[in-house]
């Protein structure tokens, strides 16, 4: 099954699912809001915030906020990475990036999105027929 859906769907938060896995910073604490994400076939759903908590900085760092997949213990969650902005991208261990969190020794933290955002199949299908409906218009903007 996880063949299936790495075939039909990316590695990425689904839009418009939930609050789309959005980041909020108070302080130190990090909340990651509800939404569905898909990482190498399996999917991942918040139906609560999650929240972490990040340590402290001497020096001004940068931790990652990532979705994991596990795939050797059947576990996704979601992860602070302390200081690295790396991801771990393995047949076992898959990492998407949700956010990176500037970390000032004061203890303020600044939030990047890093999420991307894909469409399922049906959410695909919907737009395609609005378009050819004449309910919803593709523009393209060519570099």
């Amino acid at each position: 099954f996880n063949t299936i859906l790495k075939a039909i769907t990316g590695n990425g938060v689904v839009k418009d699912s939930g609050n789309e896995m959005a980041i909020t910073a108070n302080g130190l604490t990090i909340s990651v809001d509800t939404g569905i994400a898909f990482c190498e076939g399996r999917i991942g759903q918040l139906k609560a915030a999650k929240t972490l908590t990040l340590d402290a900085a001497a020096d001004t760092r940068t931790d990652l906020i990532v979705m994991r997949v596990d795939a050797a213990n059947r576990l996704v969650s979601i992860e602070a990475k302390k200081g690295t902005t790396a991801l771990t991208q393995t047949e076992m261990i898959y990492e998407i990036p949700l956010a990176e969190v500037a970390v000032a020794a004061d203890g303020t933290t600044t939030i990047t999105d890093k999420r991307q955002f894909i469409y399922t199949p049906k959410q695909v299908m919907t737009k395609m027929n609005n378009i050819t409906a004449g309910t919803e218009t593709v523009y393209a903007r060519y570099a």
